[in-house]
């Protein structure tokens, strides 16, 4: 038997005279909630899952079900008359998207791009001991860069009184940041350098490292 196919207008609503039995279609993810109301019409409308399955028989009233796959869906409309004014509606409750955050840039490495480098100073840990310290003026916008030589596999601890912080390897790379205290377990032999970040204002610090 030949019909009409047609697809399901953008509304949902099917508001017309029908004289034969006509078919809309529409496309539904599994798990989106589907409404098939009759509104009024001598008619039938039965819906179909893609792979032919019989989800719903409806002469009058509301059939609400979860979509139980992906795919494209069939409204079949038989008219129970020879010709009838038909008022049907789909309705698909889909989800709304997630909202999409940008990234927001870590506001210490924006320093580090940003702010006036300072030439370097050294920290100087004495033969047999773990630990040394330095203290200095910081200027408002600047990083004080502070040196010192490690060992693969040590352990490195830094505070800093007031200003951020943060560590670089021998070639450069950010192993850790933070703001007073941080540590991080040191990947390879060579020269550290500890970066000391001011903020607004001038400020006096101290800056103490154990190494051990």
């Amino acid at each position: 038997m030949q019909y009409p196919i047609l697809s399901l207008p953008e509304s949902g609503q099917i508001r017309k005279n029908i004289g034969q039995p006509t078919l809309y279609i529409f496309s539904a993810n599994k798990g989106e909630k589907v409404n098939l109301i009759v509104w009024a019409g001598t008619l039938q409308a039965e819906l179909y899952s893609p792979s032919g399955r019989e989800l719903a028989f409806v002469s009058s009233g509301r059939w609400q079900g979860n979509m139980p796959e992906t795919g494209i869906y069939r409204v079949m409309i038989y008219p129970r008359i020879d010709s009838t004014n038909c008022a049907i509606e789909v309705q698909i409750e889909r989800p709304s998207p997630e909202p999409q955050t940008e990234p927001q840039p870590d506001p210490i490495n924006h320093k580090l791009s940003q702010y006036r480098s300072l030439p370097d100073r050294p920290i100087v840990i004495r033969s047999g001991e773990y630990n040394g310290s330095v203290g200095f003026t910081l200027s408002a916008h600047s990083i004080q860069p502070l040196t010192i030589r490690c060992r693969q596999g040590q352990m490195m601890k830094v505070t800093g009184f007031g200003v951020e912080l943060a560590i670089a390897s021998p070639h450069g790379k950010i192993l850790e940041t933070g703001t007073q205290n941080i540590s991080t377990r040191l990947p390879e032999n060579g020269v550290y350098r500890i970066l000391a970040i001011g903020g607004e204002l001038p400020l006096d610090t101290l800056v103490s490292v154990d190494v051990r």
